[in-house]
């Protein structure tokens, strides 16, 4: 997702982890999904800006 998040599944089971504010791993529930999807639109409309100022 980012340099920051990451969302995990085991591959056993299918449980879906997500890496939480305070770095502790938490089970990805319907909002800790939206709010990484909202944070990984942020920094890649950032990492775009930032490569379109760069050339």
């Amino acid at each position: 997702m980012t340099d920051h998040l990451h969302e995990y599944k085991c591959e056993h089971c299918g449980l879906e982890m997500t890496d939480t504010a305070n770095g502790i791993l938490a089970r990805l529930t319907p909002k800790y999904r939206e709010t990484n999807d909202y944070i990984s639109q942020i920094h890649k409309r950032r990492k775009r800006r930032l490569l379109k100022n760069a050339s």
